[in-house]
Order: structure tokens, then C-alpha cells, then sequence
């Protein structure tokens, strides 16, 4: 099952961070969106979507197209992984797995630490930076086991060397003011500039934004910069390729908030976007509770999902639907794209809650994990 999906993830991710790459590709529209759902009931294979987002198509906002996987009850996810041999995270009991560019399994390194006494040691979040040397890794909790009645917090994040994927340090965050901000990291990102030793991780327990400048230093420090509100739970954050903007959704809180972190240490909020209205309707409400984002080659437009987890001791469901947003890189603002609406019902968004697929009349899904298509 996480083979399954981790691949999935390998090969489209890779993609996107190309083309990135390419300033000239960077300002060419993408054309589809591939989209990681699972069956609701578990019943029927997962699959993957593939959404029409050429503006002016006579499809525009149409499922083209849908592959399914050849198993179910996989757990729609997201994996990150932008080198040649990808490193990815091993749920229980903790630690790594190298791939080579097929796909082939290279070897299991573990995460446990003999100094970090009795810390969760439980891999979730992972990014790196070559030109630093420094791989960053969350110990997020989980509760993918049946056995557990509740989801279990980590604390600490795990820092390694690159170039021969040691385990160098595990590190605890500070706390603040309401002193449960540093539970459970999640999502690292680095910063793109070469050179940079910049590195932020959200919490998703504890609902704020921790920073580090000084990463691949003897003894990098990280600083608390910003706090979501508590019970926000922060899902899937990007940051844009200049460094300028952080957008985060935050999943109970129903919205999308934008940092201008240009000043890492002192970030500003400059936009947000709800997501329990109707976009055009703000007089109806919606469930919405967004989580995954993903930005187009030209960061001009974004893809949104409302649907975080469906596991024995933590659901978090939301509405099922899928979003384009626009992006302004001027002002960071974020607008719905009214014009991307479901071909069944007419309402802005993609709604997963549907009985018939392009491959059968399977039910309703869980839309996650996204990636834009040339």
C-alpha cells in the first residue's frame, strides 16, 4: 500500500519540480490536473483523475480521464521526493527508505536516536537541499495502526548530511505562549535561493510556523514566527520559487492564509481565502476544511482539495471537492476561479462526491494529493 502511492508520487512530483526548473516552461499554462483518490467505503479500487484546467476548453473543469491503481483502501497521500535517489518516510517503526530513480528499494535506514531519549520516533515530513548538505525530517504523530484509539504526537524533528544520509541531531522545538505550539511538525520546507540554509516547518497539533536560518550550522537553531490559532491544524504548505510567499492552508479553520516571509524570521500575513462559503453564494454555507495545495509551473494558479484523513483513530473528511484557485504574484492574493466548475452539477469546484466514474460506477471519493500536467 505505501509503495503504491509513494511511487505514484515519485514519478509526478519529480515532474513538477523540472519543469520548474525552466523559466521559459515556468510561464506556459498546464493543461491537467492528476488527482490521487481514494473510494470513499473502501470498497471499490483507488484511482487517479485526470481534470481538464485548460482555460477555454470546451472541457475545462471535466474529469477526462481516470486510471485505476489495482488495489483499495490505500489512504490517499502525499510524498515528497526531488531526488535522483529519493529518500521517503517508513510510517512504523521509524526511519528512511532509499530508492533509486526506478523505484527500486536501495535500503532502510533508521531514525532512532540513542540521545533522543524517549522522544516518538515516527518520520512523516521530509525535504532537502543539495547544495547545503542538510535533510530535514518530521516526527509527526500517526494513527494508522487499528489498535490505537487516538493519534499520537511527536515532538521533534530529525536533522541528516545528504551526501551519506547520517542522522546528525534530533532536535525539540521551542514552545510559546500557549505552550503546546511545537506539537507534532509536519511539512518542512526549504528555502529555493542556492546557498540558503533557510528551512520552515509548520505543527499540525500545535498550529504554528517554526523557522531555521542556520540549518547546516554545528548547532542550527530553530525560532517559533508565527502562531495559526490554536486547533487550526495547518495541512499541506507551499512556498513560492522567489522565497516571498508561504501559503498554508489551515484545515479546521476553513481557509488559506499567505505569509510574505521575505524576512524569515518576521513573517507578515497579507491574504487569506475561506473555504466555508459558497464562492459565489457568500450567504451559503460549505463544510470545506482545505488541505492539500499545489501551484501550477507559472505559480499563477493553485489546486485545492478538501479532504485531509480517514484513519481508525482520526477523520478528518471534509467536503470532497476540488478547487482552482488564482494567484496573484503581485499582491499574494488567492481567488476562486469561477469559471471551474463541476460538470455535473454546475457548482464552482470538482465534487468527488459522484456515483460513476470513467471507469465505473464506483462512488464517491477522496480527493488528495495533486500534481499540474504539461
Amino acid at each position: 500500500m505505501r509503495i503504491c502511492f509513494f511511487l505514484i508520487f515519485l514519478l509526478s512530483f519529480g515532474v513538477y519540480q523540472g519543469d520548474v526548473a525552466s523559466g521559459q516552461q515556468r510561464t506556459q499554462q498546464d493543461r491537467f490536473l492528476l488527482v490521487w483518490a481514494g473510494d470513499a467505503d473502501r470498497q471499490q479500487e483507488d484511482f487517479l483523475a485526470v481534470i481538464d484546467v485548460r482555460s477555454g476548453s470546451p472541457t475545462f473543469g471535466h474529469v477526462i480521464a481516470t486510471v485505476p491503481v489495482g488495489s483499495k483502501g490505500n489512504e490517499p497521500h502525499h510524498s515528497m521526493t526531488p531526488s535522483q535517489k529519493s529518500v521517503g518516510g517508513d510510517p512504523a517503526p521509524g526511519g528512511l527508505l532509499e530508492f533509486d530513480k526506478r523505484g527500486t528499494l536501495l535500503r532502510r535506514i533508521s531514525a532512532q536516536d540513542p540521545q533522543a531519549g524517549d522522544a516518538e520516533i515516527s518520520p512523516y515530513g521530509l525535504a532537502l537541499k543539495i547544495d547545503v548538505d542538510r535533510m530535514v525530517t518530521t516526527n509527526s504523530g500517526h494513527g494508522w495502526l487499528p489498535s490505537m484509539n487516538k493519534m499520537t504526537d511527536g515532538y521533534t524533528v530529525q536533522l541528516w548530511r545528504v551526501s551519506d544520509l547520517k542522522l546528525l541531531r534530533t532536535m525539540k522545538f521551542p514552545t510559546g505562549p500557549r505552550g503546546d505550539e511545537n506539537v507534532a511538525p509536519y511539512e518542512p520546507r526549504f528555502a529555493h535561493a542556492r546557498d540558503s540554509q533557510t528551512v520552515f516547518i509548520n505543527t499540525v497539533v500545535g498550529s504554528a510556523l517554526y523557522v531555521s536560518t542556520d540549518v547546516a550550522a554545528a548547532n542550527p537553531k530553530f525560532h517559533l514566527i508565527y502562531d495559526f490559532g490554536k486547533d487550526s491544524a495547518p495541512g499541506y504548505p507551499l512556498l513560492s520559487h522567489d522565497d516571498r510567499y508561504y501559503l498554508q492552508p489551515l484545515t479546521s479553520a476553513n481557509k488559506i492564509i499567505v505569509l510574505d516571509v521575505r524576512d524569515p524570521l518576521h513573517p507578515k500575513l497579507i491574504s487569506e481565502i475561506r473555504f466555508d462559503r459558497d464562492p459565489v453564494d457568500a450567504t451559503q454555507t460549505r463544510v470545506g476544511q482545505p488541505h492539500y495545495l499545489v501551484l501550477d509551473r507559472a505559480e499563477r494558479r493553485a489546486g485545492v482539495s478538501n479532504y485531509t484523513l480517514d484513519l481508525p483513530s482520526f477523520v478528518a473528511d471534509g467536503d470532497r471537492r476540488l478547487y482552482l484557485l488564482e494567484f496573484d504574484r503581485r499582491t499574494g492574493e488567492l481567488r476562486f476561479d469561477q469559471t471551474f466548475r463541476d460538470e455535473l452539477t454546475g457548482a464552482v469546484g470538482v465534487d468527488f462526491n459522484r456515483e460513476v466514474w470513467l471507469h465505473g460506477k464506483t462512488g464517491a471519493a477522496r480527493p488528495h494529493g495533486m500534481i499540474f500536467l504539461p
